[in-house]
């Protein structure tokens, strides 16, 4: 009997994003989602931090891999990003976070974000499918959330 011989995979490291990379967003043009989320924007791997259109977007860039992060301010999300890569925390959290409350203030001065926490892979599928919904014109309720792995709606 012949055995074959195993070849362990080589992980490969991650790559940490070089924060000073981080670059101001874009002011947000013709969205009609901003009453959910101030700013919606996806933080590329060169360090470009670009609007999305959708919040749907940033979920389901968060349901390919990359990394989900929120802000709010007063218990009000303001702001969703989905980041390629991982952001280095806590320097990088708090960079991306000026950047954030920043473009936040820009759309209104009234309100600031600050980082609440990571959207998870499951988070996002339900929120995703949430956001999907309310595309295709199926009433739901404002205020949907996500607490410690429980949806609810209110």
């Amino acid at each position: 009997m012949f055995r074959r011989s195993r070849e362990l995979a080589q992980e490969r490291p991650i790559p940490t994003l070089d924060t000073n990379l981080i670059r101001p967003i874009e002011p947000p043009v013709g969205t009609d989602d901003w009453k959910r989320f101030l700013v919606k924007a996806v933080l590329l791997e060169d360090g470009t931090l670009r609007n999305v259109h959708r919040t749907i977007d940033v979920y389901g860039l968060v349901l390919n891999g990359y990394e989900g992060l929120k802000f709010g301010d007063d218990g009000a999300y303001t702001a969703v990003v989905a980041s390629q890569l991982p952001v280095e925390r806590w320097a990088g959290v708090t960079r991306l976070n000026e950047v954030i409350s920043t473009a936040v203030q820009a759309i209104n001065p009234g309100y600031f974000a600050e980082f609440v926490g990571y959207i998870s892979p499951s988070e996002a599928s339900i929120l995703a499918g949430v956001e999907a919904k309310r595309e295709n014109g199926i009433p739901l309720p404002d205020h949907v959330s996500w607490e410690g792995g429980s949806f609810s709606m209110v």
